[in-house]
C-alpha cells in the first residue's frame, strides 16, 4: 500500500505570529511588518519533513498618490492639534493677563480707600476740635447754643462718614485678599493687608498712539488666537480639497521565508522521486535562510484606484470650510479695528486722568486756603462753625477727588498695559513659570510688586 496505516494519525502543530503596523502622517502611508513562525510534527507520510520548522517575514506599504497624500486625516489631526495647543496657551495667557489686571486694580482700590479713610478720620478729628472750641466759646458767652448744635451735627456727620469709609475699606481688603489668597479667605479671617505704595509717587508716562497700537497688534493674545484659528481653517480647507480627489494608492510588499526540519521516517513513496534529505537544521536556521538567500522570496506591486461619482459630499465640505475661513478673517479685521478703538479710548482716559491729578491738586490747594481763611474769620467772630464745617467739607471733597484721580491714573495705566498685551512683561511674569500668588496667612505690609513677585520665576531663584 502507498499509505502507511500501521499507526493512528497524529499531528502536533505550534505556531505564532507578530505584527507591527506604523503610520507616516505626512505621506498618509501605512507600513507593516509581519512575522510568522511554526513547528509541525506528524506521523503521516504526506509530509516530507517531520518535525518541520518554518518562518516568514513580510514588509508591506500602502502609499496614497492622490487623495490622502500629505493632507490626509492623520496629518491634518497633527496640524490641528498643534494649533489648538498653541491656542490654549494663548487663552491661558489672556486669562493670566486679566488676573494680573484684576489684582492691580484691587490693590489700587485698597490704596485709595486707605487714603480716603485717612482723610475721613482727619476730618472727624478736625470737627471734634471745632466742637471743643465752640463749647468753650459758648461757656464764656461768645457763641450761641445753635452754633454748638451745628458743631455737634458736624461731628456726627463725619463720624458716619468714617463708619461708611471703614466699611468700604474692609470690602476693598476682602477683594484684594480674595485675589491674592483665593480660597484661604474664610468668614473668620483676620488677615489685613497694609499697602506700602503711595498713590502720589508715580513717574510721568508719555504714550505714543502708533507705538501703543503696534504693541497691541504684536502682543494681544486675542489676536494671536484668531491668527491660529485662521491657520486651522486654512489647514481644514486644504484637507477638504484633498478629499475631493480620486483615490489612487500604491501597494508594495516584500516577503521572505525559510524551512528546516528532519526527514519523515515514514514518507510516502511517489513514483521515482528521490526521498527528501534530512536538513539537520532547527528553527533558528530558518532565519539564516532569509539572509543567505536560500529561502523563498516574494515581491508584489499593485495599485487601487477609486473615482467617486458626483462627489457632492466632499465638494460641500470644501464650501463650508471656505466660509469658516472667511468668517475667521472677517473676525480678525473686526478685532484689529476694535483694538485700535480700545487703545485710543484708554490713552484718552489715561491722559485725562493725568490732567485730572493736576486739576484736583489745584482744587485741593484752593479749598485748603478757603478753610484757613474761614477759620481766621471764625476767630474774629465773623463766621460760624457751620461755615467752617462747610469749607472743611469742601477740602475733604477736594482731597477725595485727588485720591480718585490718582487711582484712575494708576488703573488707566494698568488697563492700557492690558490693551497693549504687555502687562505680563511689565510685571516680569512668564507664562510657563506661573505659580501661586502667595502662600502666607498672616497680616502683611507690602506693595504691588511684593504681591505679584511670587508668580515671577526670577523671584524664586
Amino acid at each position: 500500500s502507498l499509505i502507511n496505516t500501521k499507526d493512528a494519525s497524529r499531528n502536533k502543530n505550534r505556531n505564532g505570529n507578530a505584527k507591527i503596523t506604523g503610520l507616516v502622517p505626512l505621506l498618509g502611508a501605512t507600513v507593516s511588518m509581519d512575522y510568522v513562525g511554526a513547528r509541525a510534527e506528524t506521523n503521516q507520510g504526506f509530509s516530507s519533513l517531520s518535525p518541520q520548522w518554518s518562518s516568514g517575514l513580510a514588509f508591506k506599504a500602502s502609499v496614497p498618490l492622490l487623495r490622502g497624500l500629505v493632507w490626509n486625516n492623520p496629518w491634518t489631526q497633527v496640524k490641528v492639534t498643534n494649533l489648538l495647543r498653541e491656542s490654549s496657551l494663548e487663552s491661558f495667557r489672556a486669562d493670566l493677563m486679566d488676573t494680573v489686571l484684576g489684582t492691580v486694580q484691587s490693590y489700587w482700590q485698597l490704596v485709595a480707600q486707605q487714603e480716603q479713610l485717612r482723610v475721613a478720620k482727619k476730618s472727624h478729628q478736625t470737627s471734634l476740635a471745632l466742637l471743643d472750641q465752640t463749647k468753650i466759646q459758648y461757656e464764656v458767652g461768645v457763641k450761641s447754643k445753635v452754633e454748638v448744635i451745628q458743631a455737634e451735627a458736624g461731628v456726627a456727620e463725619r463720624e458716619l462718614e468714617v463708619i461708611n469709609t471703614e466699611a468700604r475699606y474692609q470690602n476693598s481688603q476682602d477683594a484684594l485678599i480674595d485675589a491674592v489668597y483665593g480660597v484661604r479667605l474664610t468668614p473668620n479671617s483676620q488677615l489685613q493687608i497694609a499697602p506700602t505704595d503711595s498713590p502720589s509717587d508715580f513717574d510721568e508716562i508719555h504714550i505714543d498712539r502708533e507705538v501703543a497700537a503696534q504693541l497691541a497688534a504684536e502682543n494681544r493674545p486675542e489676536l494671536a488666537n484668531l491668527k491660529l484659528e485662521i491657520e486651522r481653517q486654512e489647514v481644514l480647507v486644504r484637507f477638504r480639497k484633498n478629499q475631493r480627489l480620486p483615490q489612487l494608492d500604491l501597494n508594495v510588499s516584500y516577503g521572505t521565508s525559510g524551512i528546516e526540519g528532519k526527514a519523515n521516517p515514514d514518507p510516502i513513496a511517489i513514483g521515482a522521486l528521490p526521498p527528501v534529505e534530512d536538513t539537520g537544521g532547527n528553527f533558528s536556521d530558518t532565519h539564516d535562510q532569509w539572509f543567505e538567500k536560500r529561502g523563498g522570496r516574494e515581491y508584489a506591486v499593485g495599485g487601487v484606484i477609486s473615482i467617486p461619482l458626483g462627489n457632492y459630499g466632499p465638494r460641500h465640505s470644501v464650501s463650508r470650510a471656505r466660509l469658516e475661513l472667511r468668517r475667521a478673517k472677517t473676525q480678525m479685521l473686526a478685532l484689529n479695528q476694535n483694538i485700535i478703538l480700545e487703545v485710543r479710548r484708554d490713552i484718552r482716559l489715561f491722559e485725562a486722568a493725568r490732567k485730572g491729578i493736576d486739576a484736583s491738586e489745584r482744587q485741593r490747594i484752593a479749598a485748603e486756603e478757603q478753610l484757613r481763611a474761614e477759620r481766621i474769620r471764625l476767630e474774629h467772630g465773623e463766621s460760624t462753625p457751620f461755615d467752617v464745617l462747610q469749607k472743611e467739607s469742601d477740602l475733604v471733597n477736594a482731597e477725595v477727588s485727588k485720591i480718585r484721580a490718582l487711582q484712575l491714573y494708576r488703573t488707566s495705566a494698568a488697563n492700557l498695559d492690558r490693551r497693549q498685551g504687555t502687562i505680563l512683561r511689565t510685571h516680569n511674569i512668564v507664562v510657563g513659570s506661573v505659580g501661586a500668588l502667595r502662600n502666607g496667612m498672616e497680616s502683611e505690609s507690602f506693595g504691588l510688586r511684593d504681591i505679584l513677585d511670587p508668580i515671577n520665576p526670577a523671584s524664586r531663584n
